[in-house]
């Protein structure tokens, strides 16, 4: 999320996925490398996705000043015929309560878009202190992630179908709310022996 206008350092990884393959790529090393050690990139750390000739907005991977590390970040590719016509982040709160689900999404400029109109572009982080617990047991989940999905038509006309395997695509309090009610609709069940 810093301003580009006014120079700023970066590292470039570059990653190959295949149209329409729901891919994974994870930087290795990088909540070690980017967050815990001294870096030219602090006190914060953000990504982009480019392909062809579009780019995304950019994503917050770790803000030192809040204190939040958002690792996992999924870019969805709108294709139209072949041609990338942009690139999206997903809602990451899928799976996160929302007193840690916020808005990560940057122009250029280094201000918060605002997503109003939009598909909702939030990310849910951790703090440094979990981070920390979780990398001390060899776990590497916060390590920065990007996964990356497809939307629209290839160069023949067939439709792109892995953006529906999105976490985005299965919006949590949907889900919970159906599970909910299935339950209550189940009777209440008294067996000899087990209590009322």
């Amino acid at each position: 999320g810093d301003n580009w206008a006014s120079g700023v350092k970066y590292s470039r990884w570059l990653f190959t996925p295949k149209a329409d393959e729901y891919s994974h790529f994870k930087v290795k090393n990088s909540y070690k490398d980017l967050v815990v050690n001294d870096n030219d990139f602090l006190p914060s750390v953000s990504v982009h996705v480019s392909s062809q000739t579009s780019l995304s907005f950019i994503r917050r991977y770790y803000d030192q000043a809040a204190d939040r590390i958002f690792p996992y970040l999924t870019a969805i590719i709108d294709v139209k015929d072949g041609k990338v016509q942009g690139i999206a982040w997903d809602n990451a709160c899928v799976f996160c309560l929302s007193d840690v689900c916020e808005e990560n999404s940057y122009n250029f400029a280094g201000e918060l878009t605002d997503s109003a109109g939009s598909v909702e572009s939030k990310g849910c982080h951790l703090t440094k202190a979990q981070c920390d617990a979780i990398t001390a047991d060899g776990d590497t989940s916060c390590d920065l992630q990007i996964y990356v999905v497809w939307t629209g038509t290839d160069a023949n006309g067939r439709v792109l179908l892995s953006s529906n395997s999105r976490y985005g695509a299965f919006p949590s309090n949907k889900i919970q709310q159906k599970v909910s009610k299935q339950f209550k609709k189940i009777p209440k069940i008294s067996l000899p022996g087990f209590g009322a």
